[in-house]
């Protein structure tokens, strides 16, 4: 079987990426204004509407914890390759495992916060 090319392989990733981002936002605000829609029709005065309104606050410190965890496992699994370990399942599990446990601090380093 012939390998992938990995610039092909970056871009179909790129692109996969871009759409599910584009996707997630649009339906997000399809939503939204559809709940601002049945609101106005209950006769939910504007004042109100703009009360409920909350400021968007993108969670900068989970993507943060989340993506130093995921670097700890791709230095821990370059760390394998390099003492010559070429067991690919113990590379996926240190990456879910340094994935999830990032999460988990992501979790409770926001939890103080509110």
């Amino acid at each position: 079987m012939d390998a992938m090319d990995p610039l092909l392989f970056l871009a179909i990733l790129l692109v996969t990426f871009t759409i599910c981002i584009f996707l997630t936002w649009y339906f997000y605000h399809k939503a939204k204004t559809k709940e601002r829609l049945i609101l106005l029709e209950r006769n939910v005065p504007v004042e109100e509407l703009l009360k409920m309104q909350q400021r968007f606050n993108f969670p900068w410190l989970k993507v943060g914890v989340l993506v130093t965890g995921i670097g700890v496992a791709f230095g821990l699994q370059a760390i394998l390759l390099s003492l010559s370990i070429n067991d690919e399942p113990l590379y996926l599990f240190v990456l879910f495992i340094c994935g999830g446990i990032s999460l988990i601090i992501a979790n409770y380093v926001d939890r103080g916060k509110s």
